[in-house]
Order: C-alpha cells, then structure tokens, then sequence
C-alpha cells in the first residue's frame, strides 16, 4: 500500500472499514477498522480503541492507531510489529523522536524546513492523499501521514 503515490481514503458508509484504494487506478489496497483487544473490561471503558490498517492481501497487518495516556489527545502509530512510529496531535505529526515531522496547514502536510510532504484533497469519493517526491523511499514517514489523513477523513479514528 506504501509503495503508491496517490492513495484515495474512501467515505465511510455505515460500516466500520474506511476503505483504501490506489488513487490513479482505484483498486482496494487495504482498509482501515477499528479492532476489539483482549484487555480488561475497565481499560475498554475508557475508549482506547484500536485502529489497525490492514492491506488487501491476506490482510497482513501494516500499522495501528491508538489513543495515548494522558491529558493531550494525542493519538500513537505502531507498525505491525507494535514498535512506537510516532504520533499524532491535533495537525502535528511528530516522529518516533518527538521530533515534528510536519504540519498540516490548508491540505498540505509540511515539514519544519516548509518541504511539502504530501498534499490532502478532498473529493466526491474521499480524501485523496499525494505523496511528494522527497518521500518516495520513507515508510515510516509515509505510515505517518496515511494515519494523519484517517484521523481527518474520520473522526472515529480519533475516539
């Protein structure tokens, strides 16, 4: 799913998946869903859900997004291997350092030094994510930013 450049994140209909498509050829690359975890039944009543996004093939798990501990609503990417990414906080990304990574500002995701990493459009059939050029060889930076754009197509991502 990483390795395209344009990715389309699909409306939401009434169920639970946010549907992921390539942007060019509309083919179904994966989705996105929230997943119920073995944990105790007080910490599931706290509303730490899972977002896991899932590719199309077999469904190997490719990263998740879920709400941190504490006072900020900030919001964790984990790869399939469950290892820290970064995270997300409002329109900020920050990397698995703390570093911000970018900014979300009018549909362009920029970084610190005003590179544009990726640009979000809104269309009839969701929201079309362009990856630029300079990040081409960066999954995790990728990862990143495919989460920030579920986070803002669908604010269940956020609960």
């Amino acid at each position: 799913m990483l390795e395209h450049r344009v990715l389309l994140v699909c409306l939401r209909t009434f169920s639970s998946v946010q549907t992921i498509v390539d942007g060019d050829s509309n083919i179904v690359l994966g989705y996105a869903r929230r997943e119920a975890r073995s944990s105790p039944w007080w910490r599931r009543l706290l509303g730490r859900s899972v977002w896991a996004v899932r590719e199309q093939e077999d469904e190997p798990l490719l990263f998740t997004i879920q709400r941190a501990w504490g006072w900020l609503p900030r919001r964790c990417v984990c790869d399939a291997e469950g290892q820290w990414v970064g995270t997300l906080l409002g329109r900020r990304i920050h990397d698995r350092r703390g570093r911000l990574l970018a900014t979300l500002e009018n549909g362009v995701f920029r970084a610190p030094d005003h590179r544009v990493l990726a640009e979000l459009a809104s269309t009839a059939a969701g929201l079309r994510l362009t990856f630029s050029e300079d990040v081409v060889g960066e999954p995790f930076v990728k990862m990143l930013l495919l989460a920030a754009a579920l986070q803002v197509a669908d604010p269940g991502v956020r609960r």
